[in-house]
């Protein structure tokens, strides 16, 4: 009787713990989304920038992108591919709007994954300007998504 009833319980526990977990691979996929660097809109996160003046980064599902710069007197744009390594972004650039301002000679900018819709601009291949306008090493950017609800009032 003591075994039948161990047994049972055993099964029932097992059962339990089955019926629990989320379908294969499930967890695993929202969890990489929501961690890694996917498409979207990522803004620059500096709260003394206007909103229509903070540098954006704009990832598209087909692998380009355009990075709006503030160039402090105008808007700057340059656009071009990104491919992604893990944590990092490399963004090559294909085409700009702008000369006469710091980083207009630019091929290339790097962004780190530092947590879930954030990257920091880690800089751009010129060792001697790593930075893009307004945009300097170690700015954060979030995704605009992220970046709406963190404004929005707390209750």
């Amino acid at each position: 009787m003591k075994k039948r009833l161990a047994a049972s319980l055993l099964l029932a526990l097992f059962l339990f713990c089955i019926g629990c977990r989320p379908p294969e691979g499930v967890a695993m996929q929202s969890a990489a989304a929501q961690a890694g660097i996917t498409p979207g809109v990522y803004v620059h996160t500096a709260r003394e920038i206007e909103q229509a003046y903070r540098p954006r980064l704009e990832l598209y599902e087909d692998g380009t992108c355009a990075f709006t710069v503030n160039l402090l007197s105008a808007m700057g744009r340059l656009e071009g591919l990104y491919a992604v390594d893990g944590d990092w972004l490399t963004v090559t650039v294909q085409s700009l709007d702008f000369t006469g301002f710091a980083g207009d000679d630019v091929k290339e900018l790097t962004f780190e994954l530092v947590g879930p819709g954030r990257l920091m601009f880690r800089g751009t291949d010129n060792p001697d300007a790593p930075y893009l306008g307004a945009t300097e090493a170690l700015d954060v950017f979030t995704k605009e998504e992220a970046a709406a609800s963190s404004d929005a009032p707390q209750q």
